[in-house]
């Protein structure tokens, strides 16, 4: 994961538009990589994820003053406070609705009055059969996880609403998805 990531996470985190030093909470971040390219502009960082997965994430981002580490199963454990940005990058599609509203109600009041959320994930069109890759994405998913699969950009968008969001914009980006909603 933390190779394909690594090919689309500047351009990724460009579209975002980090406006200076921000908190910025990486939720489920992974080996870091996404972390690594909010610190290179200037963000202070919060990783959060399962402590087996920060072991591999210490070696990638143990040079990096603006990342800190934080152990923790983010459906069940404090997030933390006063972000500014909460980064969700291919999380979503592991949970259900309920869960997913769940943490982004969570998500929600971690953030700073004016700060942001943005998931990132594969999506599908209202046919859902297209795109095809989250479409066969969607299946495996659907096979390997309780409650998880490929949202469309409506459900993502109702997720969002739902969870105390205003302001919801969206943006394809090769396979998946970049939407943005403001607190």
């Amino acid at each position: 994961m933390h190779n394909i990531a690594s090919q689309k996470a500047e351009s990724i985190i460009d579209l975002i538009k980090i406006k200076g030093k921000e908190r910025v909470l990486d939720l489920g971040g992974g080996p870091g990589t996404y972390s690594l390219s909010f610190a290179k502009r200037g963000c202070m960082v919060v990783l959060f994820d399962l402590p087996e997965t920060l072991k591999i994430a210490r070696e990638y981002v143990k040079h990096e003053k603006n990342i800190t580490l934080k152990e923790g199963d983010f459906l069940y454990e404090p997030i933390g406070k006063n972000y500014d940005l909460v980064f969700v990058s291919n999380i979503i599609h592991i949970f259900g609705i309920k869960e997913n509203t769940r943490l982004i109600r969570k998500i929600s009041r971690s953030l700073r009055p004016g700060g942001r959320v943005v998931i990132h994930d594969f999506y599908l069109k209202k046919d859902r059969t297209t795109p095809v890759s989250g479409s066969l994405f969607s299946v495996n998913m659907l096979v390997n996880t309780p409650n998880g699969r490929a949202y469309s950009l409506n459900e993502i968008k109702e997720m969002l609403r739902d969870g105390g969001f205003r302001s919801v914009t969206s943006r394809v980006v090769d396979t998946s998805v970049l939407v943005t909603a403001r607190r």
